[in-house]
C-alpha cells in the first residue's frame, strides 16, 4: 500500500498551491478588518477609564480637604489651605507631573510626599488650576494629559465644585 502511494503521481499543482494561498489571505484579511477595530475601540474605553480614574481620585480629594479649610489660596498647580481642625497648613501642589502633599505647621515642613504613587499615573501627567477666590464657591480644574500613546487625544478636563464650610 505505501508502495503504491509513492508510485502514485497524484498531487498538487503551483496552480492549486497558489489559489489555496489566495483564499487563506483573503479571510485573513477578512478577519484584520474585523478584529483591528475593535481592538482600537477597546483601547480608547480603557484610555478613557484610566483618565476618568485619574480625574476623579484628584478631584475628590482636592476638594474633600478644600470643604474642611478655613483660608485657601491656590493658582496654577498649587492650593495652599489652612484647616482649623487639625493646626496646619496643608499644600498640594504638582511635581513631574504627579500630585504632591506637603503638611506645615508654623511654617515647618512635616511631611511631604507623593499622594498617589508613580505607578497610578501610568504614562499621563496631571494639572490643576484653582478658581473662584473672590466668592464661596471654589472650582477645581483638573487636567490630565497624556505623556504616551493618545487614542483618545492629548487631554481630558473636568471641573470639581466646592463649597468650603469653615470659609464665611
Amino acid at each position: 500500500m505505501i508502495k503504491k502511494a509513492l508510485k502514485s503521481k497524484k498531487g498538487i499543482s503551483l496552480m492549486e498551491i497558489l489559489v489555496g494561498s489566495m483564499l487563506f489571505g483573503l479571510v485573513v484579511m477578512t478577519v484584520a478588518s474585523v478584529i483591528s477595530p475593535m481592538i482600537m475601540a477597546f483601547r480608547r474605553a480603557n484610555d478613557l477609564a484610566e483618565y476618568n480614574l485619574i480625574l476623579d481620585n484628584v478631584g475628590n480629594l482636592l476638594t474633600s480637604e478644600m470643604a474642611q479649610a478655613s483660608d485657601i489660596t491656590g493658582d496654577l498647580n498649587t492650593l495652599v489651605m489652612t484647616i482649623e481642625t487639625q493646626p496646619t497648613i496643608v499644600s498640594y501642589s504638582v511635581q513631574d507631573g504627579m500630585l504632591m502633599r506637603s503638611l506645615n505647621i508654623d511654617d515647618i515642613i512635616i511631611s511631604e510626599s507623593h499622594v498617589f504613587p508613580p505607578g497610578f499615573y501610568r504614562s499621563q501627567s496631571i494639572s490643576f488650576t484653582i478658581n473662584g477666590s473672590n466668592s464661596p464657591k471654589y472650582i477645581v480644574e483638573v487636567t490630565v494629559r497624556s505623556q504616551g500613546r493618545a487614542t483618545i487625544g492629548g487631554e481630558i478636563s473636568r471641573d470639581y465644585a466646592v463649597n468650603p464650610i469653615m470659609i464665611k
